[in-house]
């Protein structure tokens, strides 16, 4: 539930700096890298929770199986 209620915060910052990265300043590069960071971030935290429910729906279902014998 709180990856859900960041990924909101998360699309409107990419979705408002878009402005922002336009320019070739410095800032603007140091603004691209940062985000980059963060989307990189963004994506390797999906991925584990993706892994993490992958392990305990595993999980559940091993425990459904034994109390069926």
């Amino acid at each position: 539930k709180a990856l859900d209620k960041r990924k909101a915060i998360v699309l409107s910052i990419n979705l408002c700096s878009a402005e922002f990265v336009q320019s070739d300043s410095e800032e603007a590069r140091d603004l691209q890298r940062r985000l980059k960071e963060m989307n990189n971030r963004w994506e390797r935290l999906g991925s584990s929770l993706d892994e993490w429910r992958n392990a305990l729906q595993h999980a559940l279902m091993q425990c459904q199986a034994r109390n069926t014998y």
